[in-house]
This record gives structure tokens, C-alpha cells and sequence, in this order.
């Protein structure tokens, strides 16, 4: 997007971030504001040919992170 002539982001991962970024720290949404932002990142960069590699690890913290009470009682180990 350009602003009278101003473009803001020049690069699709500065586009891809400024998105995501917004959606989580605004919270639009009553639940899932930080997996929205994180697909919406993922989404826009596979969309223009930029994979992102997450390690398992990140996964399963953003998962117990998002469990209400933080029980990881039925995740299993993969």
C-alpha cells in the first residue's frame, strides 16, 4: 500500500511482520489474536514464495501457552 506516494513497508517480510505484529498487540479478537498474527505472517510470506521453518519446540511452548489453565495433560510427545 503507498500513502501519497510514501510506501510504509518495503519488502514483503516488513509487510508480512507490520501485519502480524499489529494483530497480536491490538488484540481484535476475543481468543487466538497471537496464532491469527503468527498464520497471518506465515500466510503472507508463503503467498510472495518465503517458507518459515518453525523447530518443534516453538510449537509445542506456543500450544501450552495458549492452554487456558497451562495443563499439557493431552499433548504427547512427537
Amino acid at each position: 500500500m503507498k500513502i501519497y506516494d510514501y510506501e510504509p513497508f518495503k519488502d514483503v517480510i516488513e509487510k508480512a511482520v507490520a501485519i502480524g505484529y499489529a494483530i497480536i498487540l491490538w488484540h481484535p479478537f476475543v481468543y487466538g489474536n497471537k496464532r491469527t498474527g503468527i498464520f497471518l505472517i506465515g500466510s503472507t510470506l508463503a503467498v510472495n514464495g518465503i517458507y518459515m521453518a518453525l523447530p518443534p519446540y516453538l510449537v509445542k511452548y506456543s500450544v501450552q501457552a495458549a492452554m487456558p489453565d497451562g495443563s499439557s495433560s493431552h499433548l504427547s510427545e512427537k
